[in-house]
């Protein structure tokens, strides 16, 4: 209720000013970003008023957890906002500044550094994980995310959103002015919705990055998402995002606007679904079936599981409505641009900390599976076609003009 207003309480204000304030004198004394800070909360303690009042919402005010969109409505007590100082902040600025005795060399002061680190070293809290830049693979050090489950979080988060929709003409109208805090209300709502997709997202074909030293033998340097996650992750996207998500879509709100609500919802469906289907998430998985086998998500469980959302109406479903159309079509898109530039792809996905997270010397598999993907797609659009007619007929002829075209079949 104190955020439902048209200007931020005060208190609230200074408590995000102060966390601001903080997080960059933060940088000033020589602390990097810990994206990884918020990810070692269980999800449900954001929703508890003594844990949040002792923790914040993350572990480290150098992490990007501003504010609890877990929380929900009757969670009473609750804290929104990160601490003024974290577990992890207090520790590394005792780390850095705080001054050892008894030592006559910065070898032996480095001895005394270590085993502060060493005797800390299991604590989740004191976890560290550099930001991702090049590209996001680990799910754990995301911006703007909370908890160790982004499926549980990003659902108590959609949650608030459905809260905030049909209030947005009630909490943005001023007299005698026009729409326009109302356009920026809603277009904040759909970018917090693309922010939790694209937290989820990075679930699939996903890789923990954790940085060791020589001493941890019980510890991988890089971890696969775990088969299970990674299809709760699909299924969610699927259910909230890949099924049109309607509440998004406010009739009176597009005609005193003119904000085109199914074009807002098809550009967050879009990006992310060009994100699953792409050569560097087939790779990584062709990477990890060859790594951990049957333990591994693959490709092909990727596509059978997106089938059932995308693909529903080849599946029993009804008849594809434009949305869905839309999405059918960026899906065979996306599939044609991995046979387009066949390439090798060698190297590396990107790193973190100065590791490489998985090299490749091997040619990319991504266009084979793709082909074989359209390959069978092609075949069950022809027989949709054959069994419909109006647009939903050119619709499937269309798509397979695109499939043959790329395969330049004559």
């Amino acid at each position: 209720p104190l955020v439902r207003s048209k200007e931020l309480p005060e208190t609230l204000l200074n408590e995000s000013l102060t966390y601001v304030i903080a997080h960059e004198i933060g940088h000033c004394l020589g602390l990097m970003h810990n994206m990884s800070a918020s990810a070692s909360y269980p999800v449900d303690s954001l929703r508890s008023a003594s844990f949040t009042a002792k923790y914040g919402t993350t572990p480290s005010i150098m992490d990007y957890a501003r504010f609890n969109y877990v929380a929900q409505p009757g969670d009473r007590g609750v804290k929104l906002t990160p601490p003024d100082l974290g577990v992890y902040d207090e520790f590394v600025i005792n780390w850095l500044y705080r001054p050892v005795y008894g030592v006559s060399t910065i070898w032996e002061e480095a001895k005394v550094l270590e085993t502060w680190v060493d005797e800390m070293v299991s604590d989740p809290m004191l976890r560290y994980g550099r930001q991702q830049i090049a590209g996001r693979y680990d799910p754990t050090a995301l911006e703007e995310d909370l908890g160790d489950d982004a499926m549980l979080a990003s659902s108590y988060g959609i949650k608030n959103l459905k809260r905030v929709m049909p209030e947005i003409m009630n909490w943005t109208y001023e007299p005698n002015e026009g729409y326009m805090k109302a356009v920026r209300l809603y277009q904040n709502v759909v970018g917090q919705f693309d922010l939790y997709m694209g937290h989820v997202a990075t679930n699939v074909a996903g890789i923990y990055h954790n940085p060791i030293s020589v001493e941890q033998t019980d510890m991988k340097a890089v971890e696969y998402v775990p088969k299970d996650i990674q299809k709760k992750a699909v299924d969610f996207l699927n259910k909230e995002l890949f099924t049109t998500p309607t509440w998004l879509m406010d009739d009176k709100l597009s005609e005193r606007t003119g904000i085109n609500t199914f074009n807002s919802i098809y550009r967050v469906q879009s990006s992310t679904l060009k994100q699953l289907l792409s050569s560097r998430t087939l790779d990584k998985m062709t990477d990890n079936e060859l790594v951990n086998g049957a333990k591994a998500y693959t490709a092909n469980d990727l596509f059978r599981d997106l089938k059932k959302s995308i693909w529903s109406d080849m599946q029993g479903g009804k008849k594809p409505d434009a949305s869905q159309r839309s999405l059918q079509k960026t899906y065979v898109n996306a599939l044609i641009g991995m046979l387009d530039k066949p390439k090798n792809s060698s190297g590396s996905l990107g790193s973190l900390g100065g590791y490489s997270l998985v090299a490749f010397d091997f040619p990319s598999e991504a266009p084979t599976i793709a082909r074989g993907q359209l390959t069978d797609l092609r075949r069950d659009l022809t027989n949709a076609a054959n069994a419909s007619s109006g647009i939903y007929r050119s619709h499937y002829l269309n798509l397979k003009a695109l499939i043959d075209a790329a395969f330049d079949v004559k």
